[in-house]
């Protein structure tokens, strides 16, 4: 078992996603499609990334497989399905 996955169990465990780090949930994403436990169509990926000395925030994103309109209704979709982690 990798080490990202530990920390996903982990986090799963204590409902708090701080408990892995940002590389260790893309690596996660990254095997279980390489493994072919998920096969996604679509991805949205999103980011915060603060700026320490003026505490600002920017927002960058990737996605793939889908127009600009559909990244929304499925960013849109993630955030209102109640089955969501």
């Amino acid at each position: 078992m990798s080490v990202s996955n530990l920390n996903s169990k982990r986090a799963d465990r204590s409902g708090d996603c701080r408990d892995w780090t940002v590389t260790d949930c893309l690596e996660e994403a990254l095997r279980e499609i390489a493994e072919g436990e998920i096969n996604p169509d679509m991805v949205y990926i999103a980011f915060r990334v603060k700026d320490e000395e003026d505490n600002s925030s920017v927002f960058p994103n990737y996605c793939a497989g889908v127009t600009n309109i559909e990244c929304r209704g499925l960013l849109f979709k993630h955030l209102t399905d109640l089955n969501a982690p």
